[in-house]
């Protein structure tokens, strides 16, 4: 009865705020547009765009990261009068054009690219109120050119150079993102704003079902808009996506051809997208294809460490007026080994198949009111997933069943509100358990309701964020759990967060981000009590465990000159409660696998990142970049296990008209600082390059990228890594990556 008192009292709150904070505001008319990539038929972001709406008015903004803008305009002077819009973007030709100043329609403008060459650093003379978060990597893209370098067979792979970011692996195909070595459930995945639902994030043998090649670009959320997408309030999330076509329309048929090798796996994927107009309608879609033989390391092939994979989806949907929405099928199907041949494991490896499959309806509309808009999402997802034994027994069987239904409310921007979004969420899941996992079939229920808030005072930009969740878990109690028999349990989460970011002058900023988070504990941390054959592991979760409780505070400075620009940042994450795998140190005799046990304790995990670019001449650039985080158990007075050593990048990059070339090394220390039971690893530095050009080819583009990555075939060990006992990463590895626009 308290908690549900405590809930009511906090929505209540919530809402008189948002009473308090638009009392005063009146409706405003906009004149809306989106900027589009005339090429790649793509949104353009922080675009700058001046409307002069009469002899004597003129305003001055810059698109979001989905291309849309909107100028505000007075209703009774100049609504269905004619107007002089310019639009200008690094990399782009100048658009100017009349326009017809209505609030009921959206225009799409598109931009020419300039000999498809994109800036090192973008200036711009009118800053996006946001475009600090960007500064500080609170809130940022990879896309383009930057996407096409690093994309991979998977999302870890993809993201591994990036800062503050990981890769947590069992071989290639199990490669996994995390950030600054936190847990798997830190780092949530979305794809088009809404959550992959996998079995990822539970295991280390676990693949995360998605294909990133398809996508155009990744967005990476932190800070207090974190809490509208993700209980936690540390740590972050990554958003794959190619376009929202909830605000970009689809106005001409456009087909993109692409095609990744890799020599190191001998790997062949084969992608192409294309989508077509039909009126006010569209139908959108891809397909991608992928397969990979044994991993070739250092010291030769590692057995078992292939993969192969079909994907794709379809979109068709439409924008009539003030309501735009589409309806989204998915499908994801992956076979892969895991590699034996270390203490707990099969000699031969295990291997895997998975499935997903998931049907999206995502809907906009517009109310043109204090409250702009709204969207609803709806997704249900069916994943199954079962691991062979060289046999050709089942060693385990998972499979879920997961419903989600998110409803966000986005109010109006008006000085010296930027951005306010109250949402809504419901998820309902069914996991179910085969094989030898002696998880019980469990059913769960998560509600979730949170506000956020952006605000520009002067120079000073404030978010904050507060969100509040209640999760339900329901075991089958059946008969082969007569020790620790699992039991229902209720949890109430309440997380906040708040940003306040500040231009010292024209060249330097600053950003503090403090706040709570509470994360509920997952099924596999309160119900597994047994092996996990593909993981090598024994696993004993806790079903008495309480919810997991931080503190955190980061501090970062950000300086951008005209050929430069550096960023530094430190975090410190305080757990009150801390939930991790801890390897006891014993042996399960009858499985002979290492037990695992979840360990609550007081820790504190804290680090810093860098980076920073120079331009040494026109065109010629040097990036650096490091990452460090350290991990301390603070009840055992001993390091926590899994935390990667510092990291670094330092590259060299020349643009020469259509062709960019560069060269970089990869680096880690020593990893000494480790875990009970936990193997140090050595520290590295491997030497890469990379050539990329861009052709006409009359209608079509062709853009290809070629990158030698571990040129002398040097042999390294990743500390993240599972299997690091027995096998290294990857050797010599040459990729060939081509697109073709049409």
């Amino acid at each position: 009865m308290f908690g549900e008192k405590k809930m009511k009292k906090l929505i209540l709150l919530v809402f008189l705020f948002i009473q308090c904070n638009f009392i005063t505001i009146f409706a405003q008319k906009y004149y809306k547009g989106i900027v589009i990539d005339t090429l790649k038929n793509k949104a353009i972001p922080n675009a700058k765009i001046t409307a002069k709406l009469s002899n004597k008015v003129s305003i001055t903004t810059t698109s979001d990261k989905s291309g849309f803008f909107k100028v505000p305009f007075d209703s009774l002077e100049f609504d269905n009068s004619k107007g002089l819009i310019k639009i200008t973007k690094k990399g782009y030709q100048d658009l100017i054009r009349e326009i017809l100043i209505q609030s009921n329609r959206i225009d799409t403008f598109r931009l020419e690219s300039l000999d498809y060459i994109f800036p090192n650093i973008i200036i711009t003379a009118e800053k996006n109120p946001n475009y600090i978060e960007e500064l500080h990597k609170f809130n940022y893209q990879i896309e383009s050119k930057e996407l096409q370098k690093s994309v991979s067979s998977t999302l870890g792979l993809t993201l591994k150079n990036e800062v503050d970011f990981f890769v947590r692996s069992m071989g290639p195909a199990t490669s996994k993102p995390v950030f600054r070595g936190l847990g798997l459930d830190y780092l949530k995945v979305f794809e088009n704003d809404v959550p992959v639902k996998d079995l990822s994030s539970t295991a280390p043998d676990h693949s995360t079902a998605i294909d990133p090649t398809i996508f155009d670009k990744i967005e990476v959320i932190r800070g207090p808009k974190l809490l509208v997408y993700s209980p936690n309030a540390i740590g972050g999330i990554v958003n794959l996506s190619s376009k929202d076509f909830l605000v970009e329309k689809v106005d001409r048929i456009s087909l993109t051809g692409k095609g990744i090798y890799e020599s190191g796996a001998n790997s062949k994927i084969l992608t192409v997208l294309g989508e077509f107009p039909l009126n006010d309608f569209f139908v959108s879609g891809s397909y991608n294809y992928k397969k990979a033989l044994d991993m070739v390391s250092g010291k030769g092939v590692i057995p078992n460490t292939y993969f192969n994979s079909n994907s794709g989806n379809i979109f068709t949907g439409g924008q009539i007026s003030n309501f735009s929405a589409y309806l989204g099928l998915g499908m994801y199907k992956l076979n892969y080994g895991v590699p034996g041949g270390f203490v707990g494991a099969h000699p031969k490896g295990v291997d895997i198949s998975l499935e997903r499959n998931n049907q999206m309806f995502r809907a906009l509309y517009h109310f043109h009111t204090i409250l702009d808009n709204v969207t609803i999402s709806f997704n249900r997802t069916y994943y199954h997933h079962t691991e062979y034994e060289k046999t050709g027994s089942v060693g385990a069987e998972f499979l879920l069943k997961d419903y989600y239904a998110n409803v966000n409310f986005n109010f109006q921007s008006q000085k010296p509100f930027n951005e306010t979004i109250l949402g809504l969420n419901f998820q309902k899941s069914n996991n179910q358990y085969g094989g030898y996992v002696f998880t019980p079939n469990t059913y769960s229920w998560l509600f979730s309701t949170y506000l956020y808030q952006s605000i520009k005072i002067g120079n000073h930009l404030i978010d904050y964020s507060i969100r509040f969740d209640h999760k339900e878990y329901d075991p089958m109690n059946e008969n082969k759990y007569t020790k620790n028999p699992p039991k229902n349990r209720n949890f109430n989460a309440y997380s906040f967060s708040v940003l306040v970011m500040h231009y010292l002058n024209d060249i330097a900023s600053v950003g503090l981000n403090l706040g709570r988070s509470e994360r509920i504990p997952n099924i596999e941390e309160l119900y597994s009590n047994g092996p996990h054959l593909a993981a090598y592991s024994y696993e004993i979760g806790n079903t008495d465990l309480n919810k997991e409780l931080g503190y955190f505070a980061e501090l970062s400075f950000n300086l951008l000159f005209k050929n430069s620009n550096f960023n530094f940042a430190i975090f410190d994450y305080e757990f009150q409660k801390f939930l991790f795998p801890q390897n006891t140190g014993t042996i399960n005799v009858s499985q002979l696998l290492p037990i695992y046990k979840i360990s609550d304790t007081k820790a504190r995990i804290f680090g810093f990142s860098t980076n920073c670019s120079y331009e040494i001449l026109p065109n010629f650039v040097a990036k650096f970049n490091t990452s460090f985080s350290r991990g301390i158990s603070l009840t055992e007075n001993s390091n926590l296990p899994q935390i990667p050593p510092l990291k670094g990048q330092f590259k060299l990059e020349y643009q020469f008209q259509k062709v960019q070339v560069s060269i970089f090394t990869d680096f880690a220390l020593r990893q000494n600082l480790t875990g009970p039971f936990e193997e140090p690893t050595p520290g590295y530095a491997i030497l890469n390059s990379n050539v990329r050009f861009w052709f006409p080819i009359s209608k079509v583009t062709g853009v290809v990228n070629l990158s030698v990555e571990n040129i002398f075939n040097k042999l390294y060990f990743n500390h993240l890594s599972r299997i690091k006992s027995v096998y290294p990463e990857i050797g010599r590895n040459i990729t060939i990556h081509f697109l073709l626009y049409f």
